[in-house]
């Protein structure tokens, strides 16, 4: 096969590669926006679960210790 058209196939699979690797991250991005949204309402109805309130007062812990309070 002509080098060009191998070239040629060898970047449209790179394209492609980076294209879906930019979707998956902006999938991530996406879904741990909302968890934190979720996260947020949830503070605000009051209602967590056990494990979240220990998440939050562990985040919140780090959130002074980081400041240096």
């Amino acid at each position: 096969a002509p080098k060009a058209f191998m070239d040629g196939l060898v970047k449209g699979f790179e394209e492609r590669k980076g294209a879906g690797q930019q979707r998956k991250k902006e999938k991530e991005e996406k879904k741990a926006e909302e968890k934190k949204k979720k996260t947020i309402e949830e503070k605000v109805k009051g209602e967590q679960s056990p494990d979240e309130k220990r998440m939050a007062e562990i985040e919140e812990q780090n959130r002074v210790l980081t400041r240096g309070e």
